[in-house]
Formats: structure tokens, C-alpha cells, sequence
């Protein structure tokens, strides 16, 4: 079975390879090997991504940016459009990844910024079952969720739109036929769980970064026996997630993925999620011993 892990960035421009990054493995008997770990343009990625559906062995994909937004801004977007275009109902993910695709930027952010003005938007919500360590998809500083939200969901369209059969998105029904899961995830709630707390939000920069990272990958490898999993061709990147914490979310967005498949139970069920299906659910793996 091929893992892919990638590190999504919500930059301009679809065809720069720049902050976008992609790791590739295969898992076999529990054990994940990751072969190739690169960055990629948007464009190459979604083509990549639909590439799969060609391939004779099924692909999990998990992917750092949030598939969906919160209800409140579901329900907002949806008057709008209907104030516009006549009836619209937002059911399923899908639906709103339409209308992100089918929406210029600007807009997007004059909706949002219209929306958030409003009291009862409250701020910058999460979704009903996003972790704790997570940022809104619509946060705005160190990183700006807000363009990586819009044209993720942008990009899922596409491929939704050209795979409508080899496509599974949990936490929406599981379809007969696909080949291919895509898997929200965020790679620091995964830290957090396997390397421990204090972790996750310490890698990125910041005093001290090199040594932090050293120890997660550490922990990674010492740990991940705890879930079932052994690793493989992540230690040879070291010095790779050393020099780019791009390159080394998207190594673990794969682990996050394989801890997936080998049925690591999550930290929250999708079906205790209001509306998961509309708008999203993050897998995060639940901690060994819990």
C-alpha cells in the first residue's frame, strides 16, 4: 500500500514549488518505509494525487490543512450563495468545496472578514472536534490557515471532481470501488502524541529548534513500536527534516497516515462530531496507553 504524507502550503501561485512538500512511502506488514520526501508545486501535486487512481495498489494520504470550515461560516456562505444564485444546500464537504472553487480569493476573504465582524461568529472558531493544539482554519498569524483552508479546499474539489469513484474522504460514507483515502491531519497533534507533551509547538523555530526536532525524531522512532508501526528511511532524512520542518511535517503527516491504516484508534471519533461530514474531521492518533 502506498502512504503519502504532505505539508500543504496556501501560497499564490499553483505551479511554484515552494512550501508544499510531499513524502512518499509504502506500508508492508506494519512497517513503513518512506522512499522519497521532496517539495512540489500545487498543480504537480493534484496531478499526483489523481495519478493514483491509475495505480494497482490502493494510496492513504494524509494532508496538513483543514478540509472544511466551521459551521457558523458553512451556514453564512450558504445564504449568501442562495441570496445570489437562488437555493443552495451545504450537505457534505463536497458542496462547499465547490463553491470555494468556484469563488475568486478576494471574495473569499471579503465573505470571511464580513462573517468574522459579526458577533455570534465569535472570533476565529474551530470545528466541534479539532484538538486542542490546533489553530481555526481561519487563523491568521504564525501560520495564516486562511489561504492554505481556501485553496486546499480549492485543490479537493479537483480531484473530487475528477475521481468522483476513487475517492474516500472520512468521515463521509466509505464508497464501493475507491483506491484512493484522503486524511485530514495535522502533524503536530501527532508530535504531541508520540513524542509527548511540549513538543508540538516547539520544532518549527525558535531557541533550541534543532534540538527539539533531533528528539522528536527519536521519540518517533523509539515509540511508534508502542502503535504497532515500525519505521523505515526516516532516520536517513534526518539531516532533511533538520534543514526544513516543511520536509519533516509532511514525513510525518505519512506516519500519521500508516497510523491510520493500521486502525490506531483516534483521539475523537468522528461520530460523536457534529456534522463531521459538512465540516471535516481531523485523525489524530490516540496516545499508546490511553
Amino acid at each position: 500500500m502506498r502512504i503519502i504524507g504532505v505539508d500543504f502550503s496556501g501560497a499564490d501561485s499553483h505551479v511554484h514549488v515552494g512550501k508544499t512538500w510531499i513524502a512518499q512511502g509504502r506500508l508492508e506488514d506494519n512497517t513503513l518505509t518512506i522512499e522519497s520526501c521532496h517539495p512540489i508545486s500545487r498543480m504537480a501535486l493534484t496531478n499526483e494525487l489523481a495519478g493514483l487512481s491509475k495505480a494497482s495498489d490502493p494510496a492513504v494520504v494524509g494532508m496538513d490543512f483543514p478540509f472544511s470550515v466551521p459551521v457558523e461560516f458553512a451556514e453564512f456562505w450558504q445564504c449568501d450563495i442562495a441570496s445570489r444564485c437562488g437555493t443552495v444546500v451545504f450537505d457534505t464537504m463536497p458542496d462547499l468545496w465547490a463553491a470555494a472553487a468556484n469563488l475568486k480569493w478576494s471574495k473569499f476573504k471579503d465573505d470571511l472578514q464580513v462573517k468574522l465582524r459579526l458577533v455570534e461568529f465569535n472570533g476565529k472558531p474551530k470545528r466541534p472536534c479539532d484538538p486542542l493544539e490546533s489553530k481555526s482554519p481561519f487563523h491568521t498569524v504564525h501560520p495564516n490557515m486562511v489561504p492554505m483552508t481556501f485553496r486546499g479546499m480549492a485543490m479537493l474539489h479537483d480531484l473530487w471532481r475528477r475521481l468522483p469513484q476513487a475517492i474516500w474522504v472520512p468521515p463521509m460514507p466509505e464508497p464501493t470501488g475507491y483506491n484512493i483515502t484522503l486524511l485530514e491531519v495535522m502533524p503536530g497533534a501527532t508530535v504531541r502524541r508520540l513524542a509527548g507533551e511540549g513538543f508540538h509547538n516547539r520544532y518549527k523555530s525558535g531557541q533550541g529548534w534543532v534540538d527539539t526536532r533531533l528528539k522528536i525524531l527519536s521519540k518517533l522512532l523509539a515509540q511508534s513500536g508502542n502503535w504497532g508501526l515500525r519505521l523505515s528511511g526516516v532516520s536517513e532524512r534526518t539531516e532533511l527534516c533538520l534543514a526544513n520542518d516543511d520536509a519533516m511535517d509532511a514525513i510525518i503527516a505519512a506516519i500519521t497516515a500508516a497510523l491510520w491504516k493500521i486502525r490506531v484508534p483516534p483521539v475523537s471519533d468522528s461520530a460523536n462530531c457534529p456534522r463531521a461530514s459538512l465540516v471535516g474531521w481531523m485523525y489524530v492518533p490516540r496516545r499508546a496507553n490511553e
